[in-house]
C-alpha cells in the first residue's frame, strides 16, 4: 500500500485590517515499515507535570509523523528536547501548546520531552513510525 496517511490543513486570518487564508495541497505519507506493532508507535494520554519528563514513544522510530494535543482546559505545555536525551538535561522547548491547541508534523528525533507550566496537564498524542 501507499499513502496510508493523509494530511490536510487550512489557516484563516480575519482581523480588522488583515484578511488572509492559506490552504496548501493535501499531503500523502507512506508507512515504510511492515512491522505492525512498531508502525503505530506510541500514543494515548500522558499526564505531564511541571518537571521535564520524556514522552512515552514505545516502539516508534525516528522520522515518523506525530499528532499532539493539549486537552487541558487551562494550562499550557511545552514539547522539546534536552541536552543529554534525559529528563535531567537542559530543556529546549520547540513547541508550545496552549489549552486545547494541537500540532501535527514529522519528528526527526523521538527523544521528545514535555513540561507543563503550572499543574499536571494532559497531553494526547500519537507517533506513527515511518
Amino acid at each position: 500500500m501507499a499513502n496510508e496517511i493523509q494530511l490536510t490543513a487550512s489557516l484563516r486570518i480575519d482581523d480588522t485590517n488583515l484578511q488572509e487564508s492559506f490552504t496548501p495541497t493535501a499531503l500523502s505519507v507512506n508507512f515504510e515499515t511492515s512491522n505492525l506493532s512498531s508502525r503505530f508507535g506510541a500514543g494515548g494520554v500522558q499526564d505531564v507535570g511541571t518537571a521535564v519528563e520524556q514522552v512515552v514513544v514505545g516502539d516508534a522510530t525516528a522520522g515518523g509523523m506525530f499528532f499532539a494535543r493539549n486537552i487541558d482546559a487551562t494550562n499550557y505545555l511545552e514539547l522539546g528536547i534536552t541536552s543529554n536525551n534525559a529528563a535531567d538535561g537542559t530543556f529546549y522547548p520547540f513547541l508550545k501548546l496552549k489549552a486545547g491547541e494541537y500540532s501535527v508534523g514529522r519528528l526527526s528525533n523521538i527523544a521528545v520531552f514535555a513540561r507543563s507550566n503550572t499543574a499536571s496537564t494532559a497531553l494526547q498524542y500519537r507517533i506513527l513510525s515511518p
